[in-house]
């Protein structure tokens, strides 16, 4: 399980994944750079996408 949460007042993407029973920050992204997720393989979000 993966869970993608999006802060768009600071900018942030954070990707939390399930490890042994509990949420561990996979990704952070602050302002800018690419996302992957860790389930879907290929899906990659640019930062400026998703805030400009």
């Amino acid at each position: 399980m993966e869970y993608w949460l999006i802060f768009p007042d600071e900018k942030i993407i954070e990707i939390l994944t399930l490890e042994n029973g509990e949420y561990l920050e996979f990704y952070k992204s602050k302002r800018e750079g690419m996302v992957k997720s860790k389930i879907l393989k290929g899906l990659e979000i640019d930062s400026k996408d998703v805030f400009d």
